[in-house]
């Protein structure tokens, strides 16, 4: 499970590279690390280009998931 930071797709670049740049030196703060900890998971970030490939790479793996078990929306 990932959690993550979503902006429109007109969203200035400029705030989003400030906006990943601070979500990576908040991950970084012990506190931060501490709480994420305390719920099983890690604090870490990554840029707005990496993360978008992750969502793209994570959509198309439950595509598959979900073609194979032939789920559907009632």
């Amino acid at each position: 499970m990932w959690y993550g930071v979503l902006f429109a797709s007109a969203t200035p670049r400029d705030i989003l590279r400030r906006t990943s740049a601070e979500v990576a030196r908040l991950a970084k703060q012990p506190v931060v690390r501490e709480r994420f900890a305390s719920g099983g998971m890690d604090a870490v970030s990554n840029t707005p280009e990496e993360f978008a490939a992750l969502i793209k790479q994570e959509a198309a793996k439950w595509k598959k998931v979900v073609a194979a078990a032939n789920i559907r929306i009632d």
